[in-house]
């Protein structure tokens, strides 16, 4: 594994101390899973075929609900 040093604010740091805290998982955990969404929003922004990164939630229903949607990551 490669290490890499990374300068941060002191609000992002939080973020990632409470993110972390939350899910039970380590803060450099937290950044590859974050590294992993980016990566997947590169990847359609490659294909150009207009797809949208979003945050949906499941219905009671089986029915996908858009809650957020990702906008300007690239």
């Amino acid at each position: 594994m490669r290490r890499l040093p990374l300068l941060i604010s002191n609000e992002i740091d939080d973020s990632l101390n409470a993110m972390a805290a939350r899910h039970g998982i380590a803060k450099t955990e937290v950044i590859v899973k974050a590294f992993s969404l980016l990566a997947l929003a590169d990847h359609h922004w490659l294909r150009q075929d207009g797809t949208t990164l979003a945050v949906v939630r499941d219905t009671e229903g089986g029915e996908l609900e858009v809650i957020g949607k990702v906008q300007g990551l690239f």
